[in-house]
C-alpha cells in the first residue's frame, strides 16, 4: 500500500477531492439556476415537505447520510468504507456513473431538501471550518458568533429552534445590539463573510485537519502543497495569509 504522506491521504489523494470539490461547485450553481428557472416547481417541493431547517438539528454526517441513501449512494459508500483504503475507494465510487432508484414525488423532494442542507453545511465548513450544524449546536451553547455565521451562510438557518430562541430572547430583553449585528448577517453587509477566494484553501485545510491533523503539519510544508503544487492560493505573501487562516482553523479544532 502506498504509504500516506498526510495521514488518512496521499498527495494525489488530495488533489481528486479537490477536483471533486470543484465538481460539486458546479453542480450546486447549475441546480441553483435550474430551480431559478422554474420557481414554481421549487414552491410544490417546498409545500410537500417543507424546508430544510429542521435538517439543521442534526449532524451533518447524518444529513449527508441520508441523502445518499434516499438517492441509492448508500450501499456504494457503505461499502467503500469497509475497505482497506476507504478514502480511494471513495473517490473510485465517485467516478463511477451512478444509476438513481425511481423516486415519488415526495421522496424527490425530501431528497432535494437533504441536498440542500448538505450543501449549506459543506459551505459553512468551507468558510468557517464548521458545518451549520455544528454552528447550531454552538448557538445553543449561547455562542452569538456561530449564529451570525450559520446565518450568513444560509438564510433559512435564521428559523432553526436554538436561533429563534437566541432571537426571541433578545427581543424580550431589548438588546438592540444583537439585532443589529443579526440583520447584517441577513443582509451580507459587514461583518461579510470570509473572502470567498480564499473558500479552495479553506475546503483544503479542512481536508488536511481530517485525514492528519493541521497541528502534526509544519506552515511551510502546507504552503508547498497548497500554494505550490495544487496552487488553490496565489498572489503575493501566500505564506503569511496561509498562516493566519491556519491560526484560525486551529483554533477552531480546539473549542
Amino acid at each position: 500500500m502506498t504509504e500516506k504522506e498526510f495521514g488518512k491521504l496521499t498527495r494525489q489523494q488530495l488533489r481528486e477531492y479537490y477536483a471533486f470539490y470543484h465538481g460539486v461547485g458546479l453542480d450546486r450553481k447549475e441546480l441553483a439556476q435550474l430551480y431559478k428557472d422554474h420557481s414554481d416547481k421549487f414552491k410544490e417541493v417546498l409545500s410537500l415537505v417543507g424546508s430544510w431547517v429542521d435538517l439543521y438539528c442534526l449532524p451533518d454526517a447524518i444529513v449527508a447520510l441520508l441523502f445518499m441513501e434516499m438517492v441509492g449512494l448508500g450501499p456504494g459508500i457503505k461499502d467503500a468504507c469497509q475497505k482497506n483504503d476507504p478514502q480511494q475507494s471513495l473517490l473510485k465510487f465517485l467516478e463511477l456513473d451512478m444509476e438513481f432508484p425511481e423516486l415519488t414525488e415526495e421522496e424527490e423532494a425530501l431528497a432535494l431538501v437533504c441536498f440542500m442542507a448538505m450543501m449549506g453545511n459543506f459551505e459553512s465548513s468551507v468558510s468557517y471550518g464548521v458545518s451549520i450544524s455544528a454552528l447550531v449546536e454552538l448557538v445553543s451553547k449561547g455562542d452569538d458568533e456561530a449564529l451570525f455565521k450559520a446565518v450568513r451562510t444560509d438564510r433559512v438557518s435564521i428559523a432553526v429552534e436554538p436561533i429563534t430562541e437566541r432571537i426571541a430572547l433578545a427581543q424580550i430583553t431589548e438588546d438592540h445590539s444583537f439585532m443589529d449585528r443579526l440583520a447584517k448577517a441577513i443582509t451580507q453587509t459587514k461583518p461579510p463573510r470570509p473572502k470567498a477566494d480564499l473558500d479552495d484553501t479553506r475546503f483544503l485545510l479542512g481536508l488536511l485537519e481530517d485525514s492528519i491533523g493541521l497541528d502534526n503539519l509544519a506552515n511551510k510544508d502546507i504552503d508547498e502543497l497548497i500554494a505550490d503544487d495544487l496552487q488553490a492560493i496565489s498572489g503575493s505573501n501566500t505564506f503569511d495569509r496561509l498562516s493566519k487562516l491556519l491560526t484560525q482553523f486551529r483554533n477552531m479544532s480546539r473549542k
